[in-house]
């Protein structure tokens, strides 16, 4: 018994490890919620940055780290894109962000609106 009890706390300690493992995503273009038109841009995020549940945007000119303020919640589109969502802190202003991650695409809720973010 007990040596089934340790193992599954192993195999808890690492799932839990997994979910936290760092990871990064490039993107290309930006668009606003109203908008038609994408821009060009050169943006990298890190999502759990240096092994904690924070995320950084890498700029050309700067970074801005986002610090994760609730877990983490999946969820499905009405056309059935799945993706994950959560809030955080923006490390520079202190406004409360909500970062909506799907497969290709990023989308930032900041105030009433958002922008896009595609691969």
């Amino acid at each position: 018994m007990k040596k089934l009890l340790f193992i599954a706390m192993i195999l808890l300690s690492s799932f839990m490890y997994a979910q936290e493992k760092p990871f990064a995503r490039k993107y290309n273009y930006s668009i606003l919620e109203n908008e038609t038109k994408f821009k060009k841009i050169d943006l990298t995020v890190v999502f759990n940055y240096n092994g904690t549940k924070d995320v950084v945007f890498y700029l050309p000119e700067r970074e801005i780290y986002m610090y994760r303020i609730s877990n983490i919640t999946d969820g499905k589109t009405k056309s059935g894109h799945k993706y994950q969502v959560f809030d955080c802190i923006n490390g520079e202003g202190g406004e409360k962000i909500t970062l909506q991650l799907f497969d290709k695409v990023l989308r930032v809720f900041m105030y009433e609106d958002y922008v896009e973010y595609h691969e």
